[in-house]
């Protein structure tokens, strides 16, 4: 009946802002901290969700909650830094993976070096591990498929959750196509100047009076950096008053709200992103055999789709602008995915049944 929602920025972003950066890090480095660090994040968000008074409905004398069952999605890389697996063989090819079944086990298991949790679970408390399709579509992509019930849609879909790893589903008949570009971190904040991820503060909306910046911060705090979806926003102003040109060059910095600025290099970032996320698209088109025009609809999930403005995305070249008015954002479909895996008892053999229908490009 009722959800809380949490979300922190991921502390292994100090060591490299993508994946491959922090499998590196993990290189011939024992004592690496990034398992331990997301444990910890984790625990801690839930027992912040747990000291929420309207989380229970148990006498106020009774103030112990359990947690009866856990649900994890996430991309392949994060899931074997949470499990403490050696990820090198996921930067190096042919890529190979751990067999890609679901995880299931106690919680205490995997959380022993978080004693914040253990007031709120016991030796049953189970917590499953959604799985992976290959080493860059990971179980968000299975979570999130499952979560907006793309199995079931009728039509040509393309999926695609934006990111530091731009992955990609394109569904047609009873064949489902995914793949996954090399986005880079330029839409979760990373590699821009001042970008930042989703959090209070951050930009993520902008628009031009003709004269200066109109923008909305997260929760309507001050500005403080400029996400994602903003960056969108504002290379698609530029590039329509002329400042940016069609091949990318910028020739100084703009600024935007106090000392936040675009500069020259952001736009080159973006570039990279965007091209990336559309090369990727095209790919599982022409795979399947057909064209932009015969795609039915286009999903964005992902935080960063959140506050997306399709027209921008479509002028910058990160949207086919034959699907601006075919495309929806679903937002955080990894979590939703996670969530409706919990509520539903046949939620396994689906995912499984989502996963192993999936042909890898």
């Amino acid at each position: 009946d009722r959800i809380k929602t949490l979300r922190r920025l991921n502390p292994q972003k100090s060591y490299g802002a993508d994946v491959i950066s922090r499998i590196m890090h993990v290189n011939g480095n024992p004592d690496h901290r990034l398992g331990y660090d997301i444990r910890k994040v984790l625990a801690e968000e839930i027992e912040e969700i747990l000291e929420n008074p309207g989380i229970s409905d148990k006498n106020e004398s009774d103030q112990r909650i359990f947690i009866e069952e856990i649900a994890v999605s996430g991309n392949t890389t994060m899931i074997y830094l949470l499990m403490d697996y050696d990820p090198q063989s996921l930067a190096v090819s042919p890529f190979e993976t751990r067999e890609n079944h679901m995880i299931e086990g106690r919680v205490d298991q995997l959380f022993c070096d978080c004693k914040r949790l253990k007031s709120a679970i016991d030796g049953q408390t189970k917590i499953s591990i959604l799985p992976w399709i290959s080493a860059y579509v990971g179980g968000d992509i299975v979570s999130g498929m499952y979560g907006t019930s793309l199995h079931d849609l009728k039509g040509n879909v393309l999926f695609v959750d934006i990111g530091t790893n731009g992955e990609i589903v394109f569904k047609t008949g009873n064949k489902v196509y995914a793949a996954a570009t090399a986005a880079g971190p330029a839409f979760e904040g990373g590699n821009i100047t001042c970008g930042m991820g989703n959090v209070k503060g951050a930009i993520a909306e902008i628009d031009y009076n003709g004269t200066t910046f109109d923008y909305e911060t997260i929760n309507g705090e001050p500005p403080v950096g400029i996400c994602g979806s903003a960056i969108i926003d504002v290379v698609s102003i530029l590039h329509r008053e002329g400042l940016v040109e069609d091949s990318g060059f910028m020739k100084e910095e703009v600024p935007i709200a106090g000392d936040i600025k675009i500069y020259p290099k952001d736009i080159r970032q973006i570039q990279l992103a965007k091209a990336a996320v559309m090369a990727g698209m095209q790919v599982l088109v022409k795979e399947a055999g057909m064209t932009m025009e015969d795609v039915d609809a286009l999903y964005i999930a992902g935080g960063f789709g959140k506050h997306l403005s399709i027209p921008n995305g479509a002028a910058i070249g990160l949207i086919p602008k034959e699907l601006v008015d075919k495309t929806e954002v679903v937002g955080n479909t990894s979590l939703s995915g996670a969530i409706r895996y919990m509520l539903e008892a046949k939620g396994k053999a689906d995912i499984d049944a989502i996963k192993d229908e999936c042909s890898y490009i």
